[in-house]
């Protein structure tokens, strides 16, 4: 009697150990996610309010993001989208001062890490003449795994951001 009590107790024990394990991955997961993709958006909300001028054709989307800076050694600024992950280069390409990404020199800086796969990043410039000019992003992150548990981790995340500083 004591056996069948203790196999009872024990399958009990590991159902619910197991259940508690795929929480603890499913939200480590969901907090990766949404880390990363917080950290994107405020980098590109403090380089849009930074910008001199976002240079982008009105109303049509991109995963480029080209800003114009009054600082020459981060003119110009790039966010891009390539291969999953969200790149950021300051300055040109050392041959065209209008180019961003260009060469191995000066080498983009990632914004997102390998946990995470970026499937969208899409900008749009709203044009207000005369008010400001507005910057639309839509992006959707997901946590970079084969397990089942992780890869339903998603996140979708739709903003705009309004050039605020004087160019």
């Amino acid at each position: 009697i004591y056996i069948g009590v203790f196999s009872i107790a024990a399958g009990l024990f590991t159902g619910v150990l197991t259940t508690l394990t795929k929480v603890q991955v499913r939200e480590s997961a969901t907090v990766e996610v949404s880390q990363q993709a917080q950290f994107v958006i405020q980098t590109v909300q403090r380089l849009v309010t930074d910008a001199s001028i976002i240079e982008l054709a009105a109303n049509s989307a991109t995963s480029t993001l080209k800003l114009r800076m009054a600082d020459a050694a981060k003119d110009p600024t790039c966010v891009e989208l390539s291969g999953g992950v969200v790149y950021l280069m300051e300055g040109n390409d050392g041959f065209n001062k209008q180019n961003c990404f260009a060469t191995s020199t000066q080498q983009a800086k990632p914004l997102t890490d390998s946990k995470v796969v970026v499937n969208t990043l899409n900008f749009t410039k709203l044009a207000n003449p005369p008010a400001k000019d507005t910057v639309k992003i839509d992006l959707t992150v997901a946590y970079n795994s084969t397990n089942p548990q992780e890869s339903l981790t998603s996140r979708t995340l739709q903003t705009a951001i309004t050039k605020i500083s004087a160019a």
